[in-house]
């Protein structure tokens, strides 16, 4: 039995959420805002967070600060079961911080992307290829030094068996082109609509996630409040928010929220469960999420073995 079923190159961050009814403005000017959350952040954490609750296991790597700050998120991880064995600290840079402002459904963020510059192929210890079943990709367009590194490597896990997801998030230089590369490589595609139209230049999700389907195996586009879709090899498989979830849902702050639908899919994925069990697990997890502040605050979570 090998040790870990997944292993994820994490951008770990410390998340501030502000809740607030409006965008702050530039000019000196002072917005109130309702209420804020210090938490865990990170596409990388978020999707460990809720693959271990779920009763996943996971080997996460990393750089952090030994600023105060790193010493949180480390506690952080020690206190969701998550193992640092494999999260480096630094000292010549931050921790990487998040400032995510949440209005309603909508979120704006700034990045200072801190340690997470030190990240290199290097901190793979090759070692861990004997003790992981599946890769998870998450922001890839934020962790730059990989991008180049990406395609031999993944070459490397498909000689190995070894199944690989990928969830670019967002870019922020507009560089989308740059995942092309990748994407033969890939066994699950996880990307939310506005991604796919972007890497695609499709003008509705179906047309992406069709497109996407030529060349990725499964491809799975998030929709938000519309729920989710899977395509393969072309055809598509849907459910809505409503056929996964009974009751009122109020949408508090969706920071993390893709994260943690890709946690609940990868998770039943590798227990080879029905598509449309993946789906429902994913919807469950991701509406858990945006009805609390943060990405960790209330996972969906079973007893591990």
């Amino acid at each position: 039995m090998m040790q870990y079923d997944v292993a994820n190159i994490a951008d770990i961050f410390a998340d501030v959420v502000i809740m607030s009814k409006k965008m702050p403005a530039l000019g000196q000017s002072e917005t109130l805002a309702d209420r804020y959350a210090i938490e865990l952040g990170g596409s990388g954490p978020i999707f460990a967070a809720q693959f271990s609750g779920l009763g996943g296991r996971i080997a996460l790597m990393g750089i952090i600060g030994t600023d105060f700050t790193g010493d949180f998120v480390n506690g952080k991880l020690t206190e969701l079961g998550i193992s640092t064995k494999y999260v480096q600290r630094s000292s010549r840079h931050e921790t990487p911080l998040g400032l995510n402002i949440s209005i309603g459904s909508d979120r704006s963020m700034l990045t200072v992307l801190g340690s997470i510059n030190e990240i290199s192929p290097s901190i793979i210890d090759n070692a861990l290829l004997n003790e992981v079943r599946h890769w998870h990709i998450t922001s890839f367009f934020l962790l730059s030094t990989l991008i180049q590194f990406w395609p031999e490597f993944l070459k490397k896990l498909k000689r190995r068996k070894i199944t690989c997801s990928l969830d670019t998030n967002w870019s922020p230089l507009g560089n989308w082109e740059q995942v092309a590369d990748i994407l033969p490589l890939v066994d699950v595609f996880l990307p939310n609509e506005v991604e796919a139209r972007h890497i695609t230049g499709a003008g509705d999700y179906r047309t992406a996630g069709i497109e996407l389907s030529k060349t990725v195996p499964l491809v799975v586009i998030k929709r938000g409040e519309k729920g989710a879709s899977a395509f393969v090899r072309g055809n598509e498989t849907s459910l809505t928010v409503q056929d996964c979830w009974e009751g009122d849902i109020r949408v508090v702050d969706t920071t993390g929220a893709g994260d943690s639908f890709d946690g609940g899919f990868i998770f039943e994925w590798l227990k080879q469960s029905a598509l449309e069990q993946c789906l429902k697990t994913a919807i469950q997890c991701g509406i858990r999420n945006v009805q609390h502040v943060g990405g960790i605050s209330h996972l969906i979570t079973r007893e591990k073995p």
